[in-house]
């Protein structure tokens, strides 16, 4: 991984910690924390994913070796 993906990983990464540490202190329950952050880390975590999945090189998949 180059250092734009650590980047981005982190930034996502950073986004997902302040949302839930937002949400939990405002909720009553666990089940009111995964409601809460459910809406902002899963498209955080399929944008993530999305943008890897473009910018990867589809010579070095772990696919390609099986």
């Amino acid at each position: 991984m180059r250092w734009q993906g650590y980047l981005v990983a982190s930034i996502v990464g950073a986004f997902c910690l302040h949302i839930i540490i937002f949400i939990d202190g405002h909720s009553h329950s666990a089940s009111d924390t995964f409601y809460g952050v459910f809406p902002f880390i899963v498209p955080s975590l399929l944008a993530l994913d999305w943008i890897a999945s473009k910018t990867s090189d589809p010579t070095h998949s772990d696919s390609a070796n099986l």
